[in-house]
């Protein structure tokens, strides 16, 4: 079995990411200093500055940048949708310049948010109001809209 470590990376300017890093001596230091110096809510107080689109690009140009970078896939990209193609904190074309800044680094998404379950009716469940927190817009068949549909995003 091959373990990959990695983190669940607070994305600045919107959800989150996973982050994983080669197994190496240096890999707990290396996924330490991108979440001090990026995750946008590890500073303490709260530092609304680190939570910005921009501040994104710098953290993949500094990951692209390390001896052994990481490899990041974003999360549930269309979560915060408010309608179909209506996206939410992540865009297809944000996403295309994560790519760019680091193509070594990002390379791709996942669109299934944990439940792999069509939405009940009105997209709500008794327990939790929304599933996988699709709560503006409901998954499709069970996974995110940007991956659902062939040609989608």
């Amino acid at each position: 079995m091959t373990v990959l470590y990695g983190m669940e990376f607070d994305v600045p300017g919107g959800e989150h990411a996973s982050l994983i890093l080669p197994t190496n001596p240096e890999e707990r230091s290396a996924l330490r200093a991108i979440e001090s110096r990026f995750g946008k809510r590890e500073a303490f107080p709260p530092d609304p500055s680190r939570n910005t689109k921009p501040r994104m690009i710098e953290a993949l140009r500094y990951m692209a940048a390390l001896p052994q970078p990481p490899v990041l896939v974003g999360n549930h990209p269309s979560r915060t949708a408010t309608g179909k193609g209506a996206w939410g904190a992540h865009t297809p074309a944000e996403l295309a310049v994560w790519q760019a800044a680091a193509p070594g680094v990002v390379i791709g998404m996942e669109g299934a948010p944990g439940h792999q379950a069509a939405m009940p009716k009105h997209g709500l469940d008794a327990a939790h109001g929304s599933r996988g927190l699709y709560g503006g817009y409901p998954t499709l068949g069970g996974l995110d809209q940007m991956v659902a549909q062939l040609g989608g995003a």
